[in-house]
C-alpha cells in the first residue's frame, strides 16, 4: 500500500502512517491476542519493533524472549513497572489493549483525556474494522461457546454441500477469538483489503470487547445473543452496566439480522432494537429439535442450536418465515445428522470426563466447570435427572 496515497481512514492505515514517524504503539496484555498482535505487525505490516511497546502484568521478559526473539526489552514493562509506560505518553500513538482488561479503567481513561477517545482500541479493532460485516458475533452471558460451535458445524456441512454452497458467496469459514486462541491476525497475510473476501468469520465477544469496538463503530454480518443473566459482577459494577455492555452489539448489526432470546428482551435497555420476530420462542425452538439430532441434551443445548441455526439460514438467504424453515429441515435435516458426529464437545461444559461401575451401579462423571451462574447450574441438574438414575453434584471448588 502507497502511504503517500492514504486517506488514513482505517486504524490499518492509521498503524501504516506510524511506520514513517517516531511515534510508539503499544501493546497491553500480551496473552495470545497480544502475541498474535506483534507477529502480525513485524511480519506483515513490516513495523519496527523499536516502535512497539510491550505491556504485560503477569509475564517476565523471559517469557516474553522465549515468545519472540525480535521483542525490544527495553520496550517492555512488565510487573510491578507496567504502569511506567505512561511516562512515555507524549511519544504514544495509540494503546492496543487485550480483551481481559476493562476498557473503562482509570488507566486508559486517563489516555484518552491526554491522547482522545480513539487513542485506546482493542487488539482485534484494525481487523474487525475491515472484516465485520463477514462476522458472525455471538454474546450473551451464557452459552456463547456452545453457539459458536453449533455454528462451526452447520456452516461446515452447507459450504461442502454444493447444492447449499451456491447459496452464499462465502466458500470458507474460520472461528476466531480469544475462547478457542486463535487470532485473526494468524491468517491475515496479505494487507490486501480482498485478502478475505470469500471468507465468514465466527467470534465470540466479550462484553469488554464490545465496549472496545463501540469507538469504531463495525457492522457485523449477524448477531446473536443467548441471554442475559447477573455474571461478572467482579468486572462491572452492575447488573444493569453489565447489560448495557451487551446491548453495544445492538448498534452494530441491522435489526433484521439481530437474534435473540427472551431473556434479553426482559433486561435490555435496547428493547427499541430488537425485532419481535428475531426473538427465538419455544415453538421455534421445538421445531428445530423436532429434526435436528442435538449432539448435546439439554433444553440450553436446543436454543444454541436454534441461535446458530438462524444464523445459517440468514448466511445462505433463506427467509425466516416457518414454511421456508421447515422446507429446508425436510431437505437438509438427514445430512446434517448424518454429520452430528463431527461436533465436538466442548470442555468443561456437561461433559462426561469417566464412568465406572460399583456393584450393579453405574457411575458417570460429568464436568459442567464453566457453570458460573445459578441458572447454568440448574440447566445441568435437570439434564443429569433426566439422563440418569440420580444424580450427586459436587459444588465448589
Amino acid at each position: 500500500m502507497d502511504i503517500e496515497e492514504s486517506k488514513y481512514t482505517t486504524l490499518l492505515d492509521r498503524i501504516i502512517s506510524l511506520k514513517e514517524s517516531n511515534k510508539k504503539l503499544v501493546i497491553r496484555g500480551f496473552g495470545f491476542e497480544g502475541e498474535g498482535f506483534y507477529k502480525w505487525l513485524i511480519d506483515v505490516v513490516k513495523f519496527s519493533s523499536s516502535n512497539i511497546l510491550i505491556v504485560d502484568n503477569k509475564l517476565s521478559i523471559e517469557q516474553l524472549l522465549a515468545k519472540d526473539q525480535s521483542i525490544v526489552a527495553d520496550n517492555c514493562y512488565l510487573g510491578e513497572e507496567t504502569l511506567d509506560y505512561l511516562e512515555l505518553i507524549d511519544q504514544i500513538e495509540i494503546v492496543f489493549k487485550s480483551p481481559g482488561i476493562w476498557s473503562l479503567s482509570s488507566e486508559f481513561e486517563n489516555i484518552r483525556s491526554l491522547k482522545g477517545k480513539d487513542s485506546v482500541q482493542g487488539i482485534l479493532a484494525p481487523f474487525i474494522e475491515l472484516y465485520g460485516n463477514q462476522t458472525i458475533a455471538v454474546t450473551g452471558t451464557k452459552g456463547k461457546s456452545t453457539t459458536c460451535s453449533y455454528l462451526m458445524w452447520l456452516l461446515k456441512v452447507a459450504l461442502n454441500d454444493s447444492n447449499l454452497s451456491d447459496l452464499t458467496k462465502y466458500s470458507s469459514a474460520l472461528r476466531i477469538g480469544n475462547t478457542v486462541n486463535i487470532s485473526p491476525y494468524t491468517y491475515w497475510k496479505n494487507l490486501d483489503k480482498d485478502y478475505f473476501s470469500d471468507t465468514l468469520f465466527v467470534l465470540e465477544v466479550s462484553s469488554f470487547q464490545l465496549q472496545d469496538l463501540d469507538i469504531i463503530y463495525p457492522k457485523f454480518l449477524i448477531s446473536l445473543i443467548t441471554n442475559y443473566y447477573i455474571d461478572h459482577q467482579n468486572l462491572h459494577n452492575s447488573p444493569k452496566e453489565y447489560w448495557a455492555s451487551k446491548d453495544v452489539i445492538f448498534k452494530f448489526s441491522e435489526t433484521n439480522n439481530i437474534f435473540c432470546t427472551e431473556t434479553v428482551c426482559q433486561h435490555t435497555l435496547a428493547i427499541d432494537k430488537i425485532d419481535k420476530r428475531s426473538v427465538i420462542d419455544e415453538n421455534e425452538i421445538n421445531l428445530i429439535k423436532s429434526y435436528l439430532y442435538n449432539p448435546q441434551q439439554g433444553r440450553h443445548f436446543d436454543v444454541d442450536l436454534t441461535l446458530a441455526f438462524y444464523a445459517l439460514l440468514t448466511v445462505l438467504g433463506i427467509s425466516l418465515e416457518r414454511n421456508n424453515i421447515e422446507q429446508f429441515l425436510i431437505q437438509n435435516s438427514e445430512k446434517i445428522n448424518a454429520t452430528n458426529k463431527d461436533f465436538k464437545n466442548l470442555e468443561h461444559r456437561l461433559e462426561l470426563v469417566a464412568s465406572t461401575t460399583i456393584g450393579n451401579t453405574k457411575l458417570y462423571f460429568i464436568d459442567d466447570g464453566a457453570s458460573t451462574v445459578p441458572i447454568s447450574t440448574k440447566w445441568a441438574l435437570e439434564n443429569c435427572l433426566s439422563k440418569y438414575e440420580f444424580t450427586i453434584l459436587l459444588l465448589g471448588g
